[in-house]
């Protein structure tokens, strides 16, 4: 049987419509947190990890006396800076960095770098390598991975110079782990 083109276009011109529809809704849930966070098993956290940050965020002053105990531990944060990362130590290396994100399905991977190195979003199926080269001390990177209803788990492994720092598994639909190295 021969379908008119003009007819087999509009076909066609539909159904990828609503795939876009699908996809775009699809990807609104996750960002937006599509499970609740209370049904989601201890430890394995839910998709509410990929929530956009507010604006302003309100924070307590620190109080200098409580933080003395950190300095020259690398573990004091600058507030307010740019770098998410930032820490004392001034550390200046460079650092090559492999983010590994893998499935036995979909997955929603997220990652970002130390300073102004990048990061990014992308649904995923069953693996995922990113390599950069990132400037400053550990850590270096951080990601997050959620599992997607066609997969039952998702690993997060980060890499610094041939290093294996950090690797979690998330097991479970919509749950979602964090790595940080």
């Amino acid at each position: 049987m021969h379908l008119p083109t003009d007819r087999v276009n509009r076909v066609a011109l539909a159904a990828m419509v609503l795939g876009a529809a699908i996809i775009v809704g699809t990807l609104l849930t996750m960002w937006l947190g599509g499970s609740d966070e209370s049904s989601a098993p201890a430890g394995t956290g839910s998709s509410s990890a990929f929530r956009p940050l507010p604006d302003a965020l309100e924070v307590e002053p620190i109080d200098p006396d409580e933080t003395d105990g950190l300095a020259g531990t690398g573990l004091g944060a600058k507030i307010g800076s740019d770098d998410p990362f930032a820490t004392e130590s001034g550390d200046n290396t460079l650092h090559k960095v492999v983010l590994t994100f893998t499935a036995d399905g979909g997955m929603y991977a997220g990652w970002r770098y130390r300073g102004k190195s990048g990061s990014g979003v992308k649904v995923a199926d069953r693996s995922l390598v990113l390599t950069k080269t990132v400037r400053g001390g550990l850590p270096v990177a951080q990601m997050g991975v959620q599992v997607l209803g066609t997969s039952t788990y998702a690993t997060c492994t980060i890499s610094v110079d041939g290093v294996k720092v950090s690797t979690q598994t998330a097991r479970g639909v919509n749950h979602v782990v964090v790595c940080v190295g």
